[in-house]
């Protein structure tokens, strides 16, 4: 296992008043160093290693960690920033490296192992299954992340700013009608058109009814659907044959 980060950082730092003022120099020992001694205080805390290892581990040299800072694009080369933002969230393998031989198995192509030379990894159907699905990230972890300036929260935080000083200098804008914001919004309208049937509309009282919550939790719909007494909350072999829904 060899975890790393590839990160597109910019060479200096943005101002609250949108200035940018650019590093002279940037000393990747100081982030190896700062990295290195966060990431096994990280460990420390969250009890994976002790106080004494952890300073044992501190004493290493080399210490294990690197840190390269080469890839350098000037503000004007959109091209190359943007292949550089590709080569980043690239995915871990590619389709034509994988092949599926006469015996079932899966063959990897890889580069050349630095001691047996070998250019491929002969799989396991299920160990193939097992690897391929180790890259995907847990519900809820993100394999991309973004901080500072290119945070999505600063962004949208400037293109409100930028929206709204170009409302101001436009003059008002003519209100839309309530009709056609409603128009815009009814969903339900187009399913009336396709299933004949109101979803917003009782089927008890008539009454028109409003959208609460989404909810996609599987446990809670099932625990929603055994205290209604439904059929569908009773446990079933989802590749068992069944018929199609009734609307």
């Amino acid at each position: 296992m060899h975890p790393h980060l590839h990160c597109l950082v910019s060479e200096g730092v943005f101002t609250p008043a949108d200035e940018f003022l650019p590093l002279e120099t940037l000393d990747t020992s100081a982030v190896e160093e700062l990295f290195r001694r966060l990431v096994l205080a990280r460990l420390h805390r969250a009890e994976r290693l002790s106080e004494s290892f952890k300073e044992k581990l501190l004493t290493w040299s080399p210490s294990g960690f690197s840190c390269r800072a080469t890839e350098v694009i000037p503000p004007a080369e959109k091209d190359r920033l943007e292949r550089l933002a590709r080569y980043l969230t690239r995915a871990p393998l590619r389709l034509d490296a994988v092949v599926e031989d006469d015996e079932g198995r899966i063959r990897l192509a890889t580069p050349p192992d630095p001691s047996t030379g070998a250019t491929e990894r002969i799989l396991d159907p299920l160990d193939w299954i097992h690897a391929v699905t180790s890259q995907i990230p847990d519900r809820g972890k993100h394999a991309v992340r973004r901080y500072g300036a290119y945070a999505n929260r600063v962004r949208a935080r400037r293109k409100a700013e930028v929206q709204a000083e170009a409302e101001a200098s436009a003059g008002p804008t003519e209100e839309v009608p309530a009709f056609t914001k409603a128009r815009k919004a009814s969903w339900a309208r187009l399913l009336r058109k396709l299933l004949e049937v109101d979803p917003l509309l009782c089927n008890r009282c008539g009454g028109t009814m409003r959208i609460v919550a989404f909810i996609d939790d599987q446990a809670t719909i099932d625990r929603i659907l055994k205290h209604l007494g439904s059929p569908a909350s009773t446990a079933f072999d989802p590749f068992e044959a069944r018929p199609p829904p009734l609307y």
